[in-house]
């Protein structure tokens, strides 16, 4: 195996951890911020 083949390999382990953690996060977002006001967290009082 060459060292190109070896930063490949690196970066695609990076690229698809990044995507993960990007999935995961577009997921609970908005998730956490449905569940906000069931909590007691009020935001935004201003807003009717």
């Amino acid at each position: 195996m060459s060292q190109s083949d070896s930063r490949l390999r690196k970066a695609d382990r990076v690229g698809f951890a990044a995507s993960l953690l990007c999935a995961i996060h577009c997921a609970l977002v908005p998730l956490a911020l449905s569940l906000l006001p069931a909590l007691g967290l009020k935001f935004g009082e201003w807003v009717d």
